[in-house]
């Protein structure tokens, strides 16, 4: 008789002693909302990543590198003014590396062909060069990626 006494109190000392989950919470406050990082990709290096982020002068998006430990802005690995192809200026917001995070790859004039399937014009960029280079000049390409070797 103890423990059913015992277990009944429990119970209902448990039960209304939880706070009440209104779809205010939910939906206006965000209450229980995941608190993630998006949109960067972490460098090989593993205690550095990559993200978009404006120049403080003319608020074009750079290629930053960050810590990520601290979120501390380490430097610029790509400015946008020097992302050109034949004097235009290319979107740097489609950024991808190669597997040596030496290059990268850009798009320019993207097309949607049927859902997510884009083609554009793409260019290859060398960090340390500066040069861009387009993969191909007549025709638009379709999921180009680098090779991984």
């Amino acid at each position: 008789m103890r423990i059913a006494i015992t277990l009944f109190l429990f119970v209902c000392l448990t039960i209304s002693g939880q706070p009440k989950i209104t779809l205010e919470d939910i939906w206006q406050k965000y209450a229980f909302y995941p608190k993630t990082a998006q949109g960067f990709n972490v460098l090989k290096n593993g205690t550095t990543y990559a993200d978009l982020s404006p120049h403080e002068d003319n608020g074009d998006l750079n290629l930053v590198r960050f810590d990520l430990r601290t979120g501390k802005k380490l430097g610029v690995i790509v400015n946008a003014s020097d992302l050109k192809f034949n004097g235009r200026q290319l979107d740097l917001s489609t950024y991808e590396f190669s597997p040596d995070e030496d290059k990268i790859l850009v798009s320019d004039k993207l097309e949607n062909i049927y859902r997510r399937s884009p083609a554009a014009f793409y260019h290859v960029h060398d960090i340390a060069s500066k040069k861009t280079v387009q993969l191909n000049e007549t025709e638009k390409q379709m999921f180009p990626k680098f090779s991984p070797d």
